[in-house]
């Protein structure tokens, strides 16, 4: 795919970047319940304030968007850099054409340990994904402690 054009996340691809990452993980066997929904809209909401994000779009028409990938950097306790991963989505049309291995090697440009924090199928051969749902808990806890 040649007219493609690597940007970072802008406020207005929140709408769809929300809906998207609600209603994948949501539907995914894991999350389904109604009473997740309420705590999983809030998660959602808290990711996309607090991270950031690069987006796969047409290089004509950024509007047009392809694929993303939203998370942030953080750093152990021993102050080492890593990456999390909350979300990668690729609309069904564009899929197997790379795009999402594009996202990750661009986000994840320091070659750092990457963690994702909800299950995906991203796969990747140059990285070792790391999943721990528990990082939710931490960052919501810490998110706490900042508004406080």
């Amino acid at each position: 795919m040649k007219n493609i054009k690597i940007r970072e996340l802008m406020p207005e691809d929140l709408p769809l970047i929300k809906d998207t990452m609600f209603y994948g993980i949501f539907n995914s066997q894991i999350y389904r319940n109604k009473f997740y929904s309420p705590l999983l809209r809030h998660l959602v909401k808290k990711i996309c304030e607090t991270s950031q994000g690069l987006i796969a779009c047409d290089k004509d028409d950024e509007t047009c968007i392809y694929s993303y990938i939203i998370g942030h950097q953080s750093l152990t306790g021993n102050n080492e850099p890593f990456n999390v991963v909350h979300f990668v989505y690729t609309k069904q049309q564009f899929r197997k054409f790379g795009l999402a291995t594009i996202l990750i090697n661009q986000f994840n440009n320091n070659n750092n340990r990457v963690l994702h924090t909800f299950r995906t199928q991203l796969k990747t051969k140059k990285y070792t994904l790391t999943y721990v749902p528990e990082y939710m808990a931490i960052g919501e806890i810490n998110v706490r402690k900042e508004n406080n």
